[in-house]
């Protein structure tokens, strides 16, 4: 519903378009108020909790339990706040300037694993009831820039990684209209960047020190190589991270009883049309994962062409729960 992140998991929560929950950009609040999602299946007789990543400022009161990054939160040694009694209270700053007194705790260790630690000590001790479970899980990775745990330093080292076919040959004027790109261009250096060297402001090769006297075919090359990889090892950090909760989902025979959702908050471009990031109407930034495992109620390896959109993804988990979707929703 939005290229950004803020409003983009507004929708999510409220079942809201952003002209409507009032979230419209990365700097705007959702007000706790309308947490809708996790107030309606509390109605349904779930015990909510939220863990890792929340990008939306105002603390997610609607949950029992919280335990999330202020604003993007670290990589490494990541602080989370809490609503769980613990913590030390300490004045953070949010996205927006905005700035609180929060109980916070500090941790070692890359943010996905730390992030399942947490989510998977709540599953063994945080929880105060016996009812059934809601959680959002969510984790920091791959955000950009793709720091990934030191584990995985040498994984897909040697792999040839394949390339999109447009990523080549883009124009280099091809940045939209003057208000995309801002009067003599001033805004450019916001809106996203590329592979090659075409974004003087912002691309790939600089952060991954691709030499600049490489010629542009080549610089491109390397500077894909190398950035998907980073981003690659990121992705294998959440995949080694879900594989221990499901693990214990198995163990302790709720696996087959637990619907689980795998999805994003907005598309993302790996190299297409020589862009990374999402803030370009192509189709790779409005497409998103969206996977659901349910044995009960969704045959394996069903595939849909039905069209998702963010704020279809809370009536849908009502809907799985049982609770009636409200009609502000």
């Amino acid at each position: 519903n939005n290229s950004i992140c803020t409003p983009s998991r507004a929708s999510i929560l409220t079942g809201q378009y952003p002209q409507t929950s009032g979230v419209r950009d990365i700097d705007d609040l959702l007000d706790p108020s309308k947490q809708y999602l996790p107030q309606e299946i509390k109605k349904a007789g779930y015990e909510t909790a939220i863990v890792g990543k929340w990008h939306l400022s105002m603390a997610p009161e609607s949950f029992d339990y919280y335990c999330v990054l202020p604003g993007q939160g670290r990589y490494e040694n990541p602080i989370l706040y809490t609503n769980d009694g613990t913590g030390t209270p300490t004045d953070i700053r949010f996205q927006g300037n905005t700035r609180a007194t929060v109980p916070i705790l500090e941790f070692e260790g890359h943010s996905t694993d730390v992030i399942t630690d947490i989510a998977l000590k709540w599953f063994r001790e945080g929880r105060k009831t016996q009812q059934p479970f809601f959680m959002m899980l969510h984790y920091k990775a791959p955000h950009d820039m793709f720091t990934y745990a030191e584990r995985y330093h040498d994984y897909l080292e040697d792999v040839e990684i394949p390339e999109p076919d447009n990523m080549y040959e883009q124009p280099a004027s091809g940045f939209g209209s003057i208000g995309t790109r801002g009067e003599n261009d001033s805004l450019i250096h916001l809106i996203g960047s590329s592979v090659s060297k075409r974004m003087v402001h912002r691309n790939m090769g600089k952060h991954m020190e691709v030499d600049p006297l490489l010629s542009d075919r080549d610089y491109t090359h390397q500077a894909y190589q190398r950035y998907v990889k980073k981003f690659l090892r990121c992705v294998k950090g959440v995949d080694d991270n879900l594989k221990r909760l499901f693990g214990y989902l198995e163990k302790t025979g709720q696996m087959d009883n637990t619907v689980i959702i795998y999805t994003g908050d907005q598309g993302f471009m790996l190299g297409e049309h020589d862009y990374m990031d999402k803030r370009w109407m192509y189709e790779e930034s409005m497409r998103m994962p969206w996977l659901i495992r349910y044995p009960k109620a969704v045959p394996a390896g069903v595939r849909t062409d039905a069209i998702i959109e963010n704020v279809d993804y809370g009536p849908t988990m009502l809907a799985f729960a049982g609770a009636r979707t409200p009609g502000y929703m």
